[in-house]
């Protein structure tokens, strides 16, 4: 009889302790509940592998691409120094009419020029004639100037100075009478840039003389430089370390 009654009575036990959580639980709320959908992540890009090479192939190299060599710079650069040598042909400065050169170096920058020339002309052949007598005539002058530039065109002031000397052919005393020619010149001419680095420049020059010489053969005055006078040139002219383009 004692054997029934104590499972029984541990039954009894058991449900009131388990009623009595059940209503504990109830009261402090119960846990949200585990069964909440999952969340959705997105697919992954996938990253498609390069095709396996073909058994014995090397793989390709890839060519360097190298970044380009700046070619050398020849733009025109001021201030610079530029170097000519031309032909002369000149009328009114010596007894007949001349021909000459002239080695012209100068400084430039854009508008603006000086330089110094060295010319030296000289009496064509039998174009001065004496009594008979062949004579001719040379001068050495020294031309310092500035120039003013628009574009390829240009105009100059100068001023030459220089020295006279005459002889003939036949023995009779010549002597040159204030032989230093001074003229003041305007000139005017262009430049035709055929070249990156090489120019033709030609140029008229009006000279007004201020220094006069004479020439006397056998003691009587032949020759005594006008008033006015002209000067023709043309040459190349060189910029050095630049180009004019």
């Amino acid at each position: 009889m004692k054997l029934l009654i104590a499972p029984a009575a541990l039954a009894t036990v058991l449900h009131a302790s388990t009623g009595a959580t059940s209503e504990r639980s109830a009261a402090e709320g119960s846990p949200p509940s585990t069964n909440t959908p999952a969340k959705s992540t997105p697919a992954s890009t996938s990253i498609t592998p390069a095709p396996p090479l073909e058994r014995g192939a090397r793989p390709r190299k890839v060519p360097r691409v190298w970044p380009p060599v700046p070619e050398e710079a020849t733009e025109a650069r001021f201030p610079r120094a530029e170097l000519s040598t031309s032909s002369l042909f000149a009328l009114g400065l010596l007894p007949a009419p001349a021909l000459g050169m002239a080695p012209y170096a100068s400084y430039r920058w854009p508008t603006l020029s000086v330089a110094i020339e060295a010319r030296a002309l000289f009496t064509l052949d039998n174009a001065w004639v004496v009594n008979g007598l062949r004579s001719r005539a040379e001068l050495v002058m020294a031309v310092p100037s500035a120039c003013g530039y628009g574009g390829r065109w240009f105009a100059c002031g100068s001023l030459g100075i220089g020295e006279l000397h005459a002889a003939t052919d036949g023995d009779v005393p010549v002597e040159t009478v204030r032989p230093w020619l001074v003229a003041i010149g305007a000139r005017a001419g262009f430049d035709l840039v055929f070249l990156s680095r090489l120019a033709l420049r030609t140029s008229l020059e009006a000279n007004l003389v201020i220094g006069k010489p004479e020439v006397w053969i056998n003691h009587v005055r032949q020759w005594e430089a006008s008033s006015l006078g002209f000067t023709l040139s043309a040459g190349l002219v060189f910029p050095v370390g630049s180009s004019f383009l």
